[in-house]
């Protein structure tokens, strides 16, 4: 009977450790997926940032001359 409750017992525990790698997978996938969208919206912020830069140089070289 005790080597039935083992095996009956290490059956459950394997099962378990299955779903929870599952689960790791997923959830590192997910990490992965985040960390990309994040380097994505920082390269497009610098992006934005480096336009703006342009725009207000134009912008003070227009006044110069205007001025």
């Amino acid at each position: 009977m005790a080597l039935a409750e083992r095996k009956k017992r290490s059956n459950k525990l394997e099962e378990e450790n299955i779903h929870l790698r599952i689960a790791i997978k997923g959830r590192d996938a997910s990490l992965e997926s985040i960390k990309s969208e994040k380097t994505n919206i920082i390269s497009e912020k610098k992006s934005i940032e480096a336009k703006y830069v342009d725009e207000i140089i134009l912008l003070t070289n227009a006044n110069k001359v205007a001025a």
